[in-house]
């Protein structure tokens, strides 16, 4: 059984007690992490601790692990040996007659107690009842619950006897938290990958991979799973594997040239049971890995991923070759980079705007003003200074850094792609504005370390150790998406309706209604060099690692060229 705390969180939580510095604790034992990371992983660990002390049968280490530090030796001293007689105790079996408050955390415990069940071999009799669905029909049990209770099923199901094992079954693999992946290997052991025809020697493998699954999440390991790009890498992996099982019978690591071709075709036309048009979450049982036929564009791009991945794979002797190589291109120019047509003209730009304001002054029924100035916000904020998504939904006021140079100037702190980091200036009127909105929501300016989210949710959650009143709560990358998405429909939809049926204002709306929230970063870029900013300028407010990125921004000789002709030929038709 994995230990309480590993010694890297041993060491976190000592420099806790001996009251180091928030920003000092994420500099040393977190690669950096932010204040409020660094506050929420103490609390996780203090929390791990107090169960183990509830489960023990230790009230007074209970309330201790929950409460706040205290300065002094005394409790210090304290403090050390609550660790060491908690680490030094062996952990305790679960049984059927405990209490589930006893091992699951608050929030999943209510919501269980809602429906009546009080204790485990309760909840093992509703897995073993309903199988993997067993929480349909729980009110209230979203992922964050499910999770919980499923990552208590995956450690301790099987130690509880015949109902453990229920509990156990009901739980997704531990490794690939998508109940499709589980059952496929469950059900097809063979087709694992242990055994590929195209693996090469496995004395010459250079990584710590057994089969395709492994490898693959060594692959994905390489990257930040916070960011985009894990994200995408993930899911075009998922869905190739998962086919090759299911549809052509093979290992990934069998796949030949063929294969990767009849995976293209496939791609343009996944059948409706690989089809999820009604968002279904990758922890559901009803999770399908498509929403509906690829685009000529996407299917060049998962093909780009598909093959520096099995390139990667033979480049680290798990494959004797690459599958993809010799396939032949799609036809058609290339599609694949950054689409800088994806941004607004000014034009376009402005009316968005607009729109927006319009709605914060008089809301459309069922809508709060707050949602409408959050928004205001979120577009300023991703105009003026081209953040990511995952850069803007992880933006806190603590962030904002004020310099006492050329008239005073603001900057904003951004942990960019790669985890690199950069400085933004904000424009003076753009910081006034946040100034304003931070009164507005009755959050302190200018606190260094602030954990308060520039663009949070409305419902609060507590800051540890920071005070009163508790900091909204940030959104995730994949929230923040839904949320100005949204808007971007409601803004189309709006537009379509106000124009005045010319081929202008259908291609408006076609462009509101196309928009995602990377062409706000697109149309940052096009108008800031259409505007005579400088390239190295932009390169460095974008993180862009290479000026050659950047420059595809640049529509001048396009644009010179055009007039040119217009004025050449004007006449000639």
């Amino acid at each position: 059984m994995a230990s309480l705390l590993n010694l890297q969180e041993q060491a976190l939580l000592r420099g806790w007690m001996n009251h180091l510095g928030w920003p000092l604790l994420g500099q040393l034992y977190l690669d950096g992490a932010d204040i409020a990371v660094t506050r929420e992983t103490i609390l996780g660990l203090r929390r791990r601790l107090a169960r183990k002390a509830r489960q023990a049968g230790w009230p007074e280490w209970e309330t201790f692990w929950l409460a706040e530090r205290k300065a002094g030796e005394s409790w210090l001293g304290q403090a050390m040996e609550g660790l060491r007689v908690l680490l030094d105790s062996p952990d305790r079996a679960p049984a059927l007659d405990d209490p589930v408050a006893l091992w699951l955390g608050d929030k999943p415990v209510g919501k269980l107690h809602a429906a009546g069940i009080t204790r485990l071999a309760e909840l093992a009799a509703l897995c073993r009842e309903k199988g993997r669905s067993w929480w349909k029909g729980l009110p209230g049990f979203g992922p964050r619950s499910v999770r919980q209770v499923e990552d208590f099923l995956r450690v301790h199901g099987r130690a509880l006897g015949s109902f453990g094992s229920a509990l156990a079954a009901a739980a997704p693999s531990a490794e690939t938290g998508n109940p499709a992946l589980a059952s496929l290997f469950a059900a097809r052991p063979e087709l694992s990958g242990a055994q590929g025809s195209n693996r090469g020697p496995h004395e010459r493998c250079r990584i710590q991979a057994d089969d395709d699954f492994e490898a693959i999440q060594v692959w994905l390991n390489l990257r930040d799973p916070a960011s985009h790009t894990y994200r995408g890498y993930r899911k075009e992996a998922e869905r190739f594997l998962l086919w090759a099982v299911s549809e052509r019978a093979k290992p990934l690591s069998s796949l030949d040239t063929s294969d990767c071709k009849a995976y293209r075709d496939f791609l343009f036309d996944p059948p409706p049971r690989w089809l999820n048009p009604d968002f279904k979450p990758r922890w559901s049982l009803d999770w399908r890995p498509f929403k509906g036929p690829l685009q000529l564009r996407n299917v060049r791009l998962a093909e780009g991923i598909l093959s520096s991945l099995c390139e990667w794979l033979a480049k680290q002797r798990y494959l004797d070759a690459n599958p993809f190589d010799g396939l032949p291109a799609l036809p058609g120019p290339a599609q694949g980079g950054i689409q800088v047509e994806h941004a607004l003209d000014e034009r376009q730009w402005q009316w968005l705007l607009s729109y927006c304001a319009e709605s914060l002054a008089n809301p459309p029924a069922g809508r709060d003003r707050r949602q409408y100035l959050r928004l205001w916000i979120a577009l300023q904020l991703a105009y003026c200074t081209g953040l990511r998504l995952a850069e803007l939904a992880a933006a806190r006021f603590g962030d904002i850094a004020y310099k006492n140079r050329g008239g005073g100037q603001y900057w904003l702190r951004v942990l960019g792609k790669g985890g690199k980091q950069r400085e933004v200036p904000l424009p003076g009127a753009l910081a006034e504005a946040l100034r304003n909105y931070a009164k507005t929501r009755g959050v302190a300016w200018g606190v260094p370390d602030s954990p308060e989210p520039v663009i949070g949710k409305f419902r609060k959650q507590a800051a540890p150790g920071f005070g009163e009143p508790c900091v909204e709560t940030p959104f995730s990358v994949s929230g923040l998406h839904i949320v100005l998405r949204g808007f971007f429909k409601e803004a189309a939809a709006a537009r379509k309706a106000a124009g005045g049926g010319t081929e202008q204002d259908a291609r408006d709306a076609l462009a509101l209604a196309q928009m995602t929230t990377h062409w706000l970063r697109h149309t940052h870029a096009t108008h800031a060099l259409g505007q005579g900013a400088a390239l190295l300028l932009v390169k460095e407010n974008l993180g862009h690692a290479s000026l050659a990125t950047t420059s595809v921004y640049l529509h001048g000789d396009k644009d010179h060229r055009h007039e040119a002709m217009e004025k050449l030929f004007r006449k000639a038709v």
